[in-house]
């Protein structure tokens, strides 16, 4: 008969080893939405202008709204000295769309950031994946331009926000010389400003809320509006781009004379391929202020829910909390404050045994009503 040896130490490494491993996991920082009680900016402008009221008009709701943005920055105040005293890191705040605090923060500290006064939801961020659709020919660009003179006409005027990997800012189709940027442009912070030009008239970035600054938990990344993917600059280009020769014959973008606002909320390869609420969400809230006319929204997530789901049908306690803060702050963007929110519908269509689109794929936030969900048509992509 084999008789086993004891080995307590043997355990003891294994107890040792999992309690290291748990309390490992318990220091790992998670980008989190803390939403509040008090209503945003967009929640405020829709109330004064009563239930009955039609949709806002882009730059005018955002300009009258200075003295309501005052009140959710005090209202922020408390919240964020709270989160800060917790140990949780501040990274960001959004006050238009969305009445929300942006902190990194670890599970515990998430828990106990739930329990402050005038804390309504405490939610963890999701992932938003790229999605590269184009087919400006099957949409007729070029007849429509014709019909309003051609295309120096196109587009003349109004500003279109890409949220996307940003915009190379060096590539000739978005130099030109013909167009004089706005008063008050460009914006973005200092260090952005030199990835502006005449046509791009806005720059900024967000991939430092997509990366925790603790080096031990995160990877070096650029954090400047420059596009290392190549995706926002495509998407910017099949919007706005001027006349450009290619290896496949001329390009041209649908709205070649249209400024351009770089809202740059993906990071490089191989680093931070996703995007998060927090990135999105600031992003959103910017391009209010910034005075854009249009979001284009070439990302998204699976729409778990539906766009004004509340309270229990995602099991929340509060009856008013909203299930998906990002569509909510797209339907704010879009009804409180006039702007056109184009937003990709998702690739997933084709999941599913069946010959044609699976049901409920349509991503988030291409879900909330007044955001018009574009989906490819009888190309492949």
């Amino acid at each position: 008969m084999i008789r086993p040896i004891a080995r307590p130490w043997i355990a003891g490494i294994v107890l040792a080893g999992a309690s290291f491993a748990a309390s490992e996991r318990a220091a790992v920082r998670h980008s989190y939405t803390v939403i509040l009680d008090a209503p945003s900016t967009g929640q405020m402008l829709r109330a004064a202008r009563g239930k009955s009221a039609r949709k806002a008009r882009a730059r005018d709701a955002a300009a009258s709204a200075a003295s309501l943005r005052a009140a959710v920055e005090r209202s922020q105040a408390p919240i964020e000295a709270a989160a800060a005293a917790s140990g949780a890191h501040v990274v960001g705040s959004v006050r238009n769309v969305l009445n929300a605090v942006l902190v990194e923060a670890t599970a515990e500290q998430a828990c106990g950031l739930g329990a402050v006064p005038g804390i309504r939801r405490v939610v963890r961020n999701r992932p938003f994946k790229l999605m590269l659709n184009s087919a400006s020919d099957i949409v007729d660009a070029a007849e429509a331009r014709q019909m309003i003179g051609g295309s120096d006409f196109a587009g003349a005027g109004v500003r279109i926000a890409i949220l996307d990997t940003g915009i190379d800012h060096d590539h000739p189709a978005f130099d030109d010389p013909s167009l004089a940027p706005p008063a008050g442009f460009p914006k973005g912070r200092p260090q952005d400003i030199a990835f502006t030009n005449n046509k791009i008239i806005a720059a900024r970035s967000y991939a430092h809320l997509l990366n925790p600054d603790d080096p031990a938990a995160s990877r070096p990344d650029d954090r400047t509006p420059r596009d290392r993917i190549g995706h926002g600059t495509a998407v910017a280009m099949i919007a706005a781009g001027k006349r450009t020769a290619s290896p496949a014959g001329d390009l041209e973008g649908v709205a070649p004379k249209a400024f351009l606002g770089n809202y740059k909320v993906f990071g490089s390869p191989d680093v931070n391929e996703f995007t998060n609420d927090n990135a999105v969400l600031a992003a959103i809230d910017d391009a209010v202020d910034d005075g854009m006319d249009i979001l284009n929204i070439g990302f998204g997530a699976p729409a778990r829910f539906p766009w004004d789901a509340v309270g229990q049908d995602c099991f929340l306690s509060d009856p008013a909390l909203p299930c998906d803060p990002v569509a909510s702050a797209v339907q704010s963007a879009a009804f409180d404050f006039g702007l056109v929110v184009a937003a990709a519908a998702g690739n997933a269509g084709a999941f599913g045994e069946q010959h044609f689109p699976t049901k409920n794929t349509i991503s988030s936030p291409a879900a909330a009503p007044d955001a018009i969900a574009v989906a490819a048509t009888v190309n492949a992509r």
